[in-house]
């Protein structure tokens, strides 16, 4: 019945209906000074929690593990809303259910509502220094709060404890005057949880009540209610947040780059740093100027081994702002890596943010080294490579070349007779015929590829060394040589534009030299072939340009001796 009448009383008070003479009116909720943030999957530090502090939309962040992740609502954050001013450069959370079993203030009522010794704070200290709950860097990423001295007050709500002051309290449970400012969708979770501070004799403690209401005149310390802890979690020890999903997608894939987007959630794990991986180290021996979807090999030493130990990457614009998260390697303590530029990288400046981390799955925390930066310049589209000229025909030249990831097309320049200018142009493949080649002199060609723009401005990308040829026809292939009672007859494929072909050679004991040619055909019957010594054959087709005769490409060497 007393316990009914104080809950009755308590709510009257804080409605402000108790007639005759004492109202006491519930503080005005703190105004947020926290403007919307923009959130995404990945970032540095934890600017995704300081959002919508303490309000319907607080951020919810798993920290520890009992029976499952613990998740947490941010009502704090460097001082501000439920946070001392003591605790700045803090990040204020509070479980957002019990945890555990309902348990007394204190087991006697001898014991009174002093929170110094108490069997809520034994609950709450054997919760947090065992490692099964929380691991040892998250509990040194924890900061203590000192918990004063204070009484019950018929004005006022308490902001401390009865008894002695608390120094270093890890875990501990909110205070009268806190649980009085905490957002009202945050403080209802449908049972009876136990507050730090005295209630209106020396054997009650406060509470918040099932509906949602705190009672400060309290209950008697050996009832059973629920224990709903708080920390402070130092903002220097924080070096990642990142959303629920992007990390347990990606937690056993290597060379898998996942996109930085906009948060879809408002649910998000930590990366703590781990001065143990201090002498993590990174290195890179390619040049600094690449291309989007291309690779460079990545030398790491001083990580660390295990199942879910990796070497990860971020891949941040030069303002510092991520990108893109993944995995390079994993299980190892040193080695080499290769790195994929993603494709969609823009023209421009990036860093390469290298570290070793363990990486421990949806809601659970993980743990890194300091990053490792490098920089590289990114060219999108990329540098066409290994230009190859190939003689074609009359007045042709096929040009072939490297892909390049990303290009829509390229862009084929050449120049003539000492004349730079465009020759055309191609969306299909990595080859290009160019038809109105000099056959008499070098034509010199550069291929650029290309990405259209929104305004379908082609942007072209670099080359990296030009080729020249001729525009002549192409070497023959198929030649054979058979022997006959004597002779040597050659034969070969006919070669397209060649108006004939000439017969080049080496007889036994002489030089290299003119041996013969035909205009129809594609065979020759060499009919002073040596019988004793081979002799070595060149066939080269060539077309006629009024009336000149241009030789086109050489082809590999044949021999034979006749019978």
């Amino acid at each position: 019945m007393k316990n009914i009448c104080r809950k009755t009383l308590a709510m009257m008070m804080s409605a402000g209906i108790l007639s005759g003479a004492l109202i006491i009116s519930q503080p005005a909720e703190k105004k947020m000074v926290n403007a919307a943030i923009s959130k995404q999957t990945l970032m540095y530090g934890v600017k995704p929690l300081t959002s919508g502090v303490n309000s319907d939309n607080a951020a919810t962040v798993y920290m520890g593990n009992y029976d499952a992740p613990i998740a947490w609502r941010v009502i704090g954050y460097n001082g501000m809303q439920v946070s001392s001013k003591s605790n700045a450069g803090c990040l204020t959370l509070l479980s957002s259910k019990a945890i555990g079993k309902a348990g007394p203030f204190n087991s006697q009522l001898s014991k009174g509502n002093s929170y110094s010794g108490s069997a809520l704070q034994t609950r709450l200290n054997d919760l947090f220094s065992n490692t099964s709950y929380f691991s040892s860097l998250e509990q040194a990423a924890v900061a203590g709060k000192t918990l004063v001295t204070s009484t019950f007050s018929s004005v006022e709500y308490p902001d401390g404890v009865a008894g002695t002051k608390v120094t270093d309290a890890k875990l501990w449970p909110l205070s009268t005057k806190e649980s009085s400012y905490l957002n009202e969708k945050i403080r209802d979770i449908d049972v009876d949880w136990w507050l730090c501070s005295p209630g209106d004799s020396n054997s009650s403690a406060t509470y918040v009540g099932d509906d949602g209401n705190y009672h400060f005149f309290g209950d008697t310390v050996t009832e059973n209610k629920y224990s709903r802890p708080a920390m402070n979690v130092k903002e220097e020890e924080i070096f990642l947040t990142t959303a629920n999903g992007l990390k347990s997608n990606s937690v056993s894939s290597v060379s898998k780059m996942t996109k930085i987007t906009n948060a879809t959630t408002n649910e998000w794990k930590l990366t703590l740093y781990d001065d143990s991986r201090k002498d993590f180290r990174v290195s890179c021996y390619d040049e600094r100027e690449v291309d989007a979807g291309g690779a460079v090999m990545i030398d790491y030493n001083g990580a660390k081994s295990g199942s879910s130990e990796f070497v990860s990457v971020i891949v941040a614009d030069m303002h510092g702002e991520p990108l893109y998260y993944g995995h390079i390697a994993n299980n190892s303590t040193s080695g080499s890596a290769r790195f994929v530029f993603p494709r969609d990288l823009q023209t421009g400046d990036y860093y390469l943010k290298v570290f070793s981390e363990q990486c421990n799955g949806d809601k659970k925390t993980d743990y890194s080294s300091v990053q490792r930066s490098l920089t590289f310049h990114v060219n999108n589209p990329g540098t066409v490579r290994n230009i190859k000229c190939t003689p074609a025909g009359r007045n042709k030249v096929k040009l072939s070349w490297d892909a390049v990831p990303t290009a829509e097309g390229y862009l084929i320049y050449a120049q003539k007779d000492g004349v730079y200018g465009f020759v055309g142009m191609t969306t299909q493949g990595t080859t290009y015929t160019d038809v109105n080649a000099l056959d008499t002199d070098y034509n010199y060609y550069w291929v650029f590829a290309f990405i259209t723009d929104s305004q379908g401005r082609r942007i072209p990308g670099k080359c990296q060394m030009y080729a020249y040829g001729k525009g002549v026809c192409a070497a023959v292939t198929g030649l054979r040589a058979s022997s006959g009672s004597g002779y040597v007859k050659l034969t070969w494929n006919q070669v397209a534009d060649a108006d004939g072909y000439l017969i080049y050679g080496i007889r036994p004991g002489g030089e290299y030299g003119y041996i013969g040619m035909t205009t129809t055909g594609t065979s020759f019957t060499d009919r002073s072939a040596s019988a004793s010594a081979y002799t070595f054959y060149w066939v080269y087709p060539y077309h006629l340009n009024n009336g000149k005769m241009i030789p086109g490409g050489t082809a590999n060497y044949t021999y034979g001796k006749s019978l």
